[in-house]
């Protein structure tokens, strides 16, 4: 009596990279006081690592300066390293 496996499950699985490019903000740097006497290369440092708890420049509809980054508008997007592979259960 043959136990051959009638039924195999088979699957495909896909993975890739998106980049997304969002518009710019402009800064005004006298409405940031914690950036007074900074060089612009100490100005970038601390606004990438402090971005999150920096105020927006629009306080309407932002609550900080990170998040009114991601709500900017998408100027550009890309895909890479895109890849698949077959799998079994």
């Amino acid at each position: 009596m043959s136990t051959e496996k009638k039924e195999i499950e088979v699957r495909i699985t896909e993975s890739f990279v998106t980049w997304v490019v969002r518009d710019s903000i402009k800064i005004n740097v006298e409405d940031y006081p914690e950036l007074n006497g900074m060089s612009e290369e100490d100005m970038k440092d601390y606004i990438m690592s402090n971005a999150p708890e920096m105020k927006p420049t629009n306080e309407e509809w932002a609550d900080s300066l990170y998040d009114e980054l991601m709500s900017a508008d998408v100027v550009r997007d890309k895909i890479t390293d895109e890849d698949s592979e077959i799998v079994f259960d």
